[in-house]
């Protein structure tokens, strides 16, 4: 079954392979009308793609993908992460949100890279880490340059041997917890939506059981969580099975994504989602998300 929304998009604000334009040219090929990008903890793909979709007669809502910190929910430390996508968000309102809590994390980030730097990763170079304000905002950026520079084979293999370890406990990132995210996307206006519900990550992914997303979601929904993404590119008919019923036993909205990054990162159609699982009618499907939004409003 076709549908004509996509709700979570990466562009090359974060790390999509695209620019905002070669996004919106491909989604109106596609026959994409209802879309939202979510770069990475950036919202700086939203003004261009409004205007674009304005333009092409697309319709638009800002978006974001936040990286949040677990803090103990089912005992899951700090070092584990959770994706929970804003829809609808205040963009400028959040992009102050996140100059300040970007600071906070930089500073921890660079006393790590020095850290590392000082001891026997000597090859590490600053430049290929800061991004434009001189800013580090990932560990990941640290992780890919200790692989760039032939210390480990992965990033995985960075994080499993090195930066998940104890001793690197107190340069984790400054992230958002769970709640904080949530309650940030609530503060700007927006809908928070848990972002591909079986995969969380510890700088690598971890695949969760229906248990474990039960028992999360119970938690996320005590948060004010206001839905999931049900229609997700790469999960099964069991999984779609699953988390649709999860959304109608707690009344929460079912998103429809494929979390595009690149043509190479998927292996099914990329600007279609998991929608052909749906036992209901697509329209029924479409129109419970599209209503909620005021579509082309900055």
């Amino acid at each position: 079954m076709k549908t004509d929304i996509n709700l979570h998009i990466h562009s090359n604000f974060s790390d999509g392979e695209y620019s905002v334009a070669q996004i919106v040219s491909t989604l109106q090929a596609q026959g994409i009308t209802y879309f939202s990008i979510t770069d990475h903890d950036e919202v700086l793909a939203n003004s261009i793609a409004l205007n674009l979709a304005i333009e092409k007669g697309l319709k638009y809502i800002p978006g974001i993908e936040l990286t949040c910190n677990f803090q103990g929910e089912l005992d899951f430390s700090d070092s584990y992460t959770m994706h929970i996508v804003g829809l609808g968000i205040n963009s400028s309102l959040m992009k102050q949100l996140l100059d300040k809590n970007r600071i906070e994390q930089s500073k921890k980030l660079f006393e790590l890279f020095n850290f590392l730097k000082s001891g026997e990763y000597r090859r590490m170079e600053l430049i290929n880490i800061i991004n434009s304000d001189g800013l580090i905002l990932r560990r990941t950026l640290i992780a890919k340059e200790l692989v760039r520079q032939g210390y480990f084979h992965s990033t995985s293999e960075v994080f499993k041997l090195l930066l998940d370890s104890p001793a690197y406990a107190p340069y984790a990132n400054n992230r958002f917890s769970i709640r904080e995210g949530i309650e940030a996307i609530h503060r700007c206006g927006g809908k928070a939506i848990w972002a591909h519900p079986f995969i969380i990550r510890k700088g690598y992914k971890v695949v969760l059981t229906a248990e474990q997303v039960a028992s999360l979601l119970s938690i996320l929904v005590g948060y004010g969580l206001d839905g999931i993404e049900t229609y997700y590119l790469g999960f099964d008919s069991h999984q779609v099975e699953v988390l649709h019923n999860f959304a109608l036993n707690n009344n929460l909205l079912e998103s429809i994504a494929t979390d595009f990054h690149s043509e190479h990162n998927c292996l099914e159609d990329p600007w279609q989602s998991s929608l052909i699982y749906a036992h209901s009618d697509v329209k029924d499907i479409d129109s419970s998300i599209i209503n909620v939004f005021k579509w082309n409003q900055a």
